[in-house]
């Protein structure tokens, strides 16, 4: 076992290191290399302290959960109906036509910010343009080749489907957290109902984070940014139809992550209202995220199937996780 896991873990660091070129093969190295170790810990717990084994098959292992993954992994399955509008909970949740969206590029944009100190505007139009044709609407998508980008009064639910790396890398720290939403938001989104959509989702993925039972979050985003959370899903969906507003977006996918027994469920709330589907999952997901967890076989789909070829998506992710455990 001993050999093997020494083996895993040269494997990991080769990937680490680029050395395996082959996205999908660095990927099973990594994956190998956590479910070693996850039995050697097991092994050795019997017979030594933990403190002992702890540095050596614990740390730097990337495959935990966080919610910008929860983000990615709603807009993946959304996106097939963005446009194909379902009401119904019943649906493939991968399938061989999903893949991710301007949400997740978006999202992982305002991580490199947040992470790295950059400049907010550019940084986000440098990444759009690194994935040009990922679904970017209206003046956002002209807004990603302006020499000199500037607000343009936004209230679009865009300013609330990237936001969820501004609580996970503030979760100790809600005002923290508010104040990043409000940085990488105001580039674009600096309508007041752009701001708050955007602080709304990050407050409510805050308090998941800090444990916070579903009825107190809702109680408090619903005073706290005068959104109606009183109906359930099902009271919903009838009549919902396909809005782009933080209005009519937010306080719809925080119900719908509110009402799951787990991530899967939120997801599928999120898509089954018949809305703008990769968007309202890509909110529900993080907060769901904070509240469930997310199954081991859902992220490594998630990745192994979708991010393959996004190797500088998938480092961005492993990074924010990273610091965030330090």
């Amino acid at each position: 076992m001993l050999a093997e896991t020494e083996t895993g873990i040269q494997l990991y660091h080769n990937a680490q290191k680029g050395e395996i070129k082959n996205p999908l093969i660095a990927d099973l190295a990594i994956v190998q290399v956590v479910k070693l170790c996850y039995a050697f810990t097991k092994f050795a717990i019997r017979f030594f302290p933990f403190r002992l084994i702890y540095p050596m098959v614990l740390t730097d292992v990337i495959l935990h959960g966080g919610d910008m993954i929860g983000a990615v992994i709603g807009d993946i399955v959304g996106s097939i109906y963005e446009w194909d509008r379902i009401k119904t909970k019943d649906f493939p949740f991968f399938s061989y036509h999903c893949d991710f969206t301007d949400d997740s590029v978006c999202t992982v944009a305002v991580a490199d910010i947040l992470l790295h100190d950059l400049p907010p505007a550019e940084t986000m139009q440098e990444w759009c343009r690194r994935y040009p044709g990922r679904g970017y609407g209206g003046m956002f998508g002209d807004w990603i080749y302006w020499d000199e980008p500037e607000p343009y009064g936004s209230y679009g639910n865009g300013a609330a489907m990237r936001v969820s790396p501004a609580a996970f890398l503030h979760r100790g720290d809600l005002e923290a957290a508010l104040a990043a939403s409000d940085k990488v938001t105001a580039i674009t989104h600096d309508h007041p109902e752009g701001i708050k959509g955007a602080r709304a989702t990050t407050h409510a993925i805050w308090l998941a984070y800090r444990g916070e039972n579903v009825a107190n979050i809702r109680e408090i985003i619903a005073a706290e940014y005068d959104y109606d959370l009183t109906r359930t899903v099902d009271e919903i969906r009838p009549d919902y139809f396909f809005n782009e507003t933080c209005q009519d977006t937010v306080p719809q996918a925080i119900t719908c992550a509110l009402e799951s027994d787990n991530f899967e469920d939120a997801v599928r709330n999120a898509i089954s209202l018949g809305g703008d589907a990769d968007t309202l999952a890509a909110i529900a997901g993080p907060i769901a995220e904070a509240l469930h967890g997310i199954p081991q076989d859902i992220r490594e789909q998630a990745e192994g199937r979708y991010l393959a070829d996004a190797l500088d998506i998938r480092e961005v992710i492993r990074e924010m996780y990273r610091v965030a455990d330090e």
